[in-house]
């Protein structure tokens, strides 16, 4: 059963696009994030594609907000010596995006 605060959310279009596209089984999103003094740089991440092949406009407060509502959960990962952000839906997530699909029925 889907938590009572899940509905409560309020996400922009974009927001819940993206969470969308996130949670399908065939997305793999990872960032590799270059670390200077305070800043994080992300280094050409300015869109992406979704299954229909529509290219689709990423801004990374997106992610950030996704984050920030524990939709999301981020967990370092190391490919050949270099690390790397793997973002995956959390429970949470998952149960807010049922919640949505069941309210358009």
């Amino acid at each position: 059963m889907p938590n009572q605060n899940v509905k409560s959310k309020k996400l922009s279009n974009e927001q819940l696009r993206f969470l969308v596209w996130l949670s399908k089984k065939t997305t793999n999103f990872e960032i590799c994030q270059e670390q200077q003094m305070t800043d994080i740089i992300y280094n050409g991440l300015y869109n992406y594609i979704d299954d229909k092949g529509s290219r689709l406009k990423f801004d990374i407060r997106t992610l950030i907000r996704l984050l920030d509502e524990e939709l999301v959960i981020g967990e370092f990962t190391t490919h050949f010596g270099i690390k790397w952000m793997r973002y995956t839906v959390t429970a949470s997530g998952n149960a807010f995006i049922y919640s949505l699909n069941n309210s358009k029925i």
